[in-house]
């Protein structure tokens, strides 16, 4: 499952983006708590071009269920540019995306 518990909200707000790859899957696994900024999604991509461990290509499952905020799309370009960035080192294959919120999957999903 995933590699953090959330029990509270506290610890929601320090921690709201966590992650696990599986390698022999070529799998991220990816959670996101509440609300999530720019510059937390931001740092979770640079960290995941600093890991070395991790495979150069990657299926994705994000699940954001819990997650409270909703990008604007100035945010959502700022990602994709992100993720251009690190092509490099890490490229991303078919992508899940569980959401309760019909809002926040459509602005995704384009």
């Amino acid at each position: 499952m995933w590699p953090f518990l959330f029990e509270s909200s506290i610890v929601a707000n320090l921690f709201p983006i966590s992650s696990s790859v599986d390698a022999k899957e070529k799998l991220i696994r990816t959670k996101c708590i509440g609300k999530v900024t720019l510059d937390e999604v931001l740092a979770h991509f640079r960290e995941m071009e600093r890991d070395s461990n991790s495979p150069s290509r990657l299926d994705v499952f994000l699940d954001l269920t819990e997650t409270t905020s909703l990008p604007a799309g100035f945010q959502i370009a700022a990602v994709a540019d992100q993720i251009k960035k690190i092509r490099a080192t890490v490229r991303f294959n078919a992508c899940g995306i569980v959401a309760e919120r019909d809002a926040l999957y459509g602005m995704l999903i384009r």
